[in-house]
């Protein structure tokens, strides 16, 4: 700790001593760094990682490992991935680095889904065609979020209600962005690589813009686990008091 604030203060230490202090904090930090190899195609998750013989396989087996300032991932040339990658953050001077080792094109990563089968694809007029929907299989019995496990937060001078035994919210002043008003829960368990859905019941009365639903950490950084999903209430103009169900998708999420 001496050293590091000598190299940034220089109190007490010679111009010289304290750029070599400086320089020796970057070689530790360099030294601890380690190396890990992704493969598309011989690749396995339950592997190290650490050489090309023993490299993981999937994006989610990167976005769940533990890198630390000064580690590298390298995706084989001519792999292709598709999901979402999630960079994680690194140090002053040790970034966590993402590059290509092999040889050949470079990697691809696509945040997208293979479709690539007659069975991804119905038809849906002249010459036309549409994916399928994606299907969510029930495991285990659905849980009932009760009305007195969600909590209501505002910020930013948004002014909210909730009704004592409900969860019917009033605004008089509803905020310039979504999480001015936020209603949410926790202590839901999340399992990485399985899909989730949200589903309630909205009686809209006013206008009410369109909103997100996060599935997300609880706590600081607030990362989230998947794509957040889009809830849009019916327009003005329409009737717009009558309870209608909406859903919420959440496909496998990176990590837990």
């Amino acid at each position: 700790m001496n050293g590091f604030e000598a190299c940034r203060g220089g109190q007490g230490l010679q111009p010289a001593w304290a750029a070599a202090l400086c320089a020796w904090g970057v070689l530790v930090v360099a030294a601890n760094a380690a190396v890990f190899h992704v493969d598309d195609q011989q690749g396995d998750d339950d592997a190290s990682g650490r050489t090309p013989a023993e490299a993981w396989r999937t994006l989610e087996r990167v976005n769940r490992a533990d890198l630390r300032p000064g580690d590298r991932v390298a995706f084989r040339r001519g792999g292709i991935w598709r999901g979402q990658l999630r960079p994680c953050s690194d140090a002053p001077g040790a970034p966590v680095t993402y590059a290509a080792y092999g040889e050949g094109p470079l990697p691809r990563l696509f945040g997208s889904v293979a479709a690539d089968r007659m069975e991804d694809w119905r038809p849906a007029g002249s010459n036309l065609w549409t994916t399928v929907p994606p299907e969510f299989p029930i495991l285990g019995t659905p849980r009932a979020i009760l009305a007195e496990h969600w909590h209501l937060y505002t910020e930013a001078g948004a002014a909210v209600r909730r009704s004592p035994s409900g969860l019917a919210l009033t605004g008089a002043v509803p905020g310039a962005a979504q999480n001015h008003v936020q209603l949410w829960t926790a202590g839901l368990p999340v399992v990485a690589g399985r899909h989730y859905r949200l589903q309630m019941q909205l009686c809209v009365e006013g206008d009410v813009a369109p909103f997100d639903v996060a599935l997300m950490q609880p706590g600081p950084p607030y990362a989230s686990f998947a794509p957040r999903a889009r809830i849009a209430p019916p327009p003005p103009g329409r009737t717009r008091t009558a309870w209608g169900c909406f859903s919420a998708p959440y496909p496998r999420p990176a990590r837990a």
